[in-house]
């Protein structure tokens, strides 16, 4: 049957509220069916990143698990060109990788890509950002996908339809601009969070509505001032890997901040990362909504890693080894889920 939340662009409890019917009875009411999330699933996939050998030694490996299990990546296939710094969206059958550092395109592809999450096999050409960018944090409702610019200056934001192929255009403007910034989203909302500008360590969150084109608004801050930071949710939280605080990988933190997604407010402690294993670049999180996944990383002695770690997102706690990538992979990779 019809998804009530993506015909109407509200979450179920929204609904609820503005009917004066329980999410239960909204099936028996609109002889539709309840589908709590559009844009994440039990499939991981992450796509391109660095091997930590060398700045230029890009990666085209696709690789993918399950998001309840904590076994090791299988390679699902190839890039079009080995990518580092992309960004990512999904629905539940399509992924979108953004952008990125290629070898071509040494300051920011423009370039969008996309695969069947069911399915395994390379990239198949989607089309082209308004502008070429890198290291930029994406988020989506299921229907449309935010990325937002690399840009100490410039705060505007793209979409696309992650459904349809074809080029981005242009959504608004962040309340802040600054570069390396994190994002999260639920069915409404994408939020995009700290980041850095002129030198200047932001831990500002600013939040679209996905379903309307316009500006952002101030969600409220990080417990720190940070960049790098990676992202995971459910559709009622989202949890932040803080990154570092400064350009240094010496300053990663281990610290993991959460946030109520359908108010606003200010970031509060949920636990920390593992030991040693502190790194993460912007968008590397992916969930199923139960379960949260960071994919690699750097550690704070500038090491590539391979492991991937898990949250229980509404519990609080420190995160727990959950399985290794195919190998090494800092600046990405570029995570989602669906299927």
């Amino acid at each position: 049957m019809a998804d009530v939340e993506t015909l109407m662009s509200v979450s179920a409890g929204d609904i609820e509220k503005v009917m004066g019917v329980a999410v239960a009875d909204i099936e028996s009411v609109m002889g539709l069916g309840i589908v709590t999330a559009t844009w994440h699933g039990t499939r991981g996939v992450g796509g391109g990143g660095n091997d930590g050998t060398g700045y230029n030694e890009r990666l085209d490996v696709i690789q993918y698990k399950s998001v309840t299990s904590s076994g090791n990546t299988s390679d699902f296939g190839d890039m079009a060109e080995a990518t580092a710094w992309a960004g990512s969206v999904s629905n539940t059958t399509r992924g979108v990788f953004l952008g990125g550092y290629t070898d071509t395109y040494t300051s920011g592809t423009a370039g969008i890509e996309y695969i069947t999450i069911g399915s395994t096999g390379n990239t198949t050409d989607f089309g082209d950002l308004t502008a070429g960018i890198e290291a930029a944090g994406s988020g989506g409702n299921g229907v449309r996908g935010l990325t937002h610019y690399h840009s100490s200056s410039d705060k505007q934001v793209d979409y696309i339809t992650i459904a349809s192929v074809g080029d981005a255009a242009d959504f608004g403007d962040a309340v802040i601009a600054a570069q390396f910034k994190g994002a999260w989203n639920n069915g409404v909302r994408v939020a995009f969070c700290g980041g850095t500008s002129g030198g200047s360590v932001k831990n500002d969150i600013d939040y679209f509505t996905a379903a309307t084109t316009g500006n952002a608004l101030l969600f409220g801050n990080l417990g720190l001032f940070v960049q790098d930071n990676s992202c995971v949710e459910s559709d009622t939280r989202a949890c932040i890997n803080l990154g570092k605080t400064s350009s240094s990988d010496s300053n990663y933190q281990r610290q993991i901040d959460y946030v109520t997604v359908d108010t606003t407010g200010n970031g509060a402690d949920f636990g920390d990362m593992l030991s040693g294993e502190q790194g993460c670049h912007i968008d590397n999180g992916l969930s199923n909504l139960v379960r949260g996944e960071w994919w690699g990383g750097t550690n704070s002695s500038s090491n590539a890693q391979d492991e991937i770690q898990y949250i229980t997102i509404a519990s609080t706690g420190n995160s727990t080894d959950a399985g290794n990538l195919l190998g090494d992979c800092e600046f990405g990779p570029a995570c989602l889920s669906g299927q």
